[in-house]
């Protein structure tokens, strides 16, 4: 294993060296990224050479770690004067196993690294994939480890959250049914308990099915792009599928144009996102309401526009409103705020965005663009993941 020990000068080829062992490699190659947060802000307020200090006792830290962590044929790297650690397991790993081997690994040298320098850390995982120029593979390794690490930290955030929100419909269901089986109630009593019942349940398996929505587009997000659809019958289908819904509100639902195109999504996945824009512009429009919705073709591009004639967003509302857990400040339909950032996620896996804006209508508009099937294949690097670029440590 290439380590960086005290006993050894300091070279700041390294991470040459490390892009070079990675491309001359074989088999799976796995690399780990780790950016110690609390350099930059030491150089801020203490000056470069304190953190300059600190940064050299980390790197000696981390030289230590992975040598117990890691394996011979494995190493490791890190470009004095940054905030950038690498390591990279060279050696064979089976592939059905990797996930959790990488996962596993990367928790070991990120608990001992953290507990020896105390530092936060940023922190991912990504497959080596070799390209003709090492360095750039690695810029483009980098760069898919810390997307992997914050698409999983939010992941394993929002399931510890939606966890915590299962235990109150649990518990008040668990609750209501025993006073119901043990205590001797007037029928009016009875029936109203179980209600109740059936309500905190219905509650619970909306939470259930924005869980399984999640984990569905994460377990995904790493697939080719290799599954189309055609738009216009997911939309149609969406708009079936929320027809009951909105007759119930009396929402008058318009599709104001037909396409051909494809987009880079499963079927079930594109009805999902239209369904989810569907649905919000019938909870949170006005009863009676109107909704259009447009699909245009501009060069490579679809954008498919959703607008509706309730209150709409407030300006400050905008990006805030596809984060978990964020609702309108003026909404009084129930929900648990996660469809829209459902919506987001799925479209941002298939490279396109979604933007919300005020409409023409005096509600809100959402506007999901997406790129053809077949520019995303010819064109896939336009959408890889943005490299981190590690911060050089420096002081006022």
């Amino acid at each position: 294993m290439d380590t960086d020990t005290s006993s050894k000068p300091r070279d700041p080829d390294i991470p040459v060296k490390f892009a070079a062992a990675l491309a001359n490699a074989r088999g799976e190659r796995v690399v780990f990224a780790l950016r110690a947060l609390d350099l930059e802000r030491i150089a801020w307020r203490e000056g470069r050479s304190r953190a300059l200090l600190r940064e050299r006792r980390a790197a000696d830290a981390f030289a230590d770690v992975c040598r117990r962590t890691l394996r011979e044929v494995d190493t490791t790297a890190h470009a004095p004067g940054s905030d950038l650690f690498l390591a990279a397991l060279l050696g064979p790993v089976p592939k059905p196993d990797l996930p959790r081997t990488a996962r596993t690994v990367l928790a070991e040298i990120v608990r001992r690294f953290g507990e020896s320098t105390g530092f936060e850390l940023e922190y991912g995982w990504t497959v080596y994939e070799p390209g003709p120029d090492p360095a750039s593979a690695l810029h483009t390794a980098v760069g898919a480890a810390f997307e992997r690490g914050r698409r999983e930290s939010e992941r394993f955030a929002f399931f510890a959250q939606l966890g915590h929100e299962m235990r109150t419909p649990l518990m008040s269901i668990d609750g209501y049914l025993r006073t119901v089986l043990e205590s001797d109630l007037q029928d009016s009593i009875r029936r109203h308990f179980i209600e109740v019942a059936q309500l905190e349940a219905t509650r619970l398996q909306r939470l259930v099915e924005s869980m399984y929505a999640l984990s569905v587009i994460d377990l995904d997000a790493d697939l080719a792009h290799d599954v189309t659809c055609d738009a216009q019958n997911a939309i149609e289908r969406a708009c079936d599928a929320i027809y009951p819904t909105a007759a119930r509100r009396g929402t008058s639902l318009q599709l104001c144009s037909r396409v051909e195109f494809a987009i880079p999504l499963a079927a079930e996945h594109a009805v999902g996102v239209f369904v989810g824009l569907l649905e919000n512009a019938v909870k949170h429009g006005r009863e009676r309401g109107r909704i259009e919705v447009r699909l245009q073709v501009s060069g490579d591009d679809l954008e498919v526009t959703f607008d509706d004639d309730g209150p709409g967003l407030a300006q400050a509302e905008g990006s805030d409103i596809f984060e978990p857990r964020v609702r309108g400040r003026d909404t009084v339909a129930p929900g648990q705020g996660l469809g829209l950032s459902i919506v987001r996620r799925t479209v941002e896996r298939a490279g396109g965005d979604v933007r919300a804006e005020r409409s023409p209508l005096g509600g809100a508009r959402f506007v999901v663009r997406f790129p053809s099937a077949s520019a995303l294949r010819d064109q896939s690097i336009r959408f890889a993941p943005e490299c981190h670029t590690p911060i050089i440590l420096r002081s006022p």
